[in-house]
């Protein structure tokens, strides 16, 4: 229940589900997918498989496709704070330069950021600081929510430099540098598969013409 609470979470919660809701969606679209899979194996619907065997991997398919849907998402929402989350702290180092504090400099930075997955969570963070939420449980559960290591590093920096009596300002510069380092990795990584990536289709219209 703790694991599926966390994925609802870090995933957004589409469906606004709770956690025994997405066990009982998994057993309802497990049994529909065993009822489809008996039907595909009355008519031998797949030919070349055995028909007893359609049966149980529909029914395992439909268990999965909650999950499976959820975990796209969340990885999904931890790629897209990784790509805002560098300019948000520049903002937020130009910000404090000024002579804000970090409560204030993150309300005056939240509505300049683009539309996007990271202002929304941030805005849901303010909103908790206002409510009388402490900055230290604020951030570690946006942390909590995004999912991102990217996040959770900056959360723990800025809490621990707020402890310390540290200058925030030359944490989020590291934090920044850091973030966009990560993100500039993971491109170039991309980038070096793309050529095998793009040579798996080629190779069925060029054999032909070979």
């Amino acid at each position: 229940r703790t694991k599926i609470q966390e994925l609802l979470i870090r995933s957004g919660n589409p469906w606004k589900i709770r956690p025994e809701e997405f066990i009982g969606t998994q057993i309802m679209l497990a049994f529909i997918g065993f009822i489809v899979g008996i039907v595909v194996a009355f008519f031998e619907l797949i030919p070349g498989v055995p028909p007893i065997a359609a049966i149980p991997v529909l029914a395992l398919i439909g268990y999965l496709i909650p999950f499976s849907y959820h975990n796209t998402l969340k990885e999904n929402r931890i790629k897209e704070i990784q790509k805002q989350l560098p300019e948000a702290l520049d903002l937020l180092v130009i910000t404090l330069s000024s002579g804000q504090i970090f409560d204030s400099a993150l309300r005056s930075v939240v509505p300049r950021l683009p539309e996007g997955l990271l202002k929304r969570e941030l805005e849901g963070t303010v909103l908790e600081i206002r409510a009388g939420k402490n900055l230290a449980q604020s951030l570690t559960s946006f942390a909590d929510r995004v999912a991102s290591d990217e996040a959770a590093s900056f959360a723990k920096a800025v809490v621990q430099a707020q402890k310390l009596g540290a200058d925030v300002s030359e944490t989020l510069v590291l934090q920044a540098e850091s973030a966009r380092r990560n993100y500039e990795a993971r491109l170039e990584k991309k980038i070096a598969r793309l050529s095998t990536t793009m040579f798996i289709p080629l190779i069925g219209t060029m054999l032909p013409a070979m």
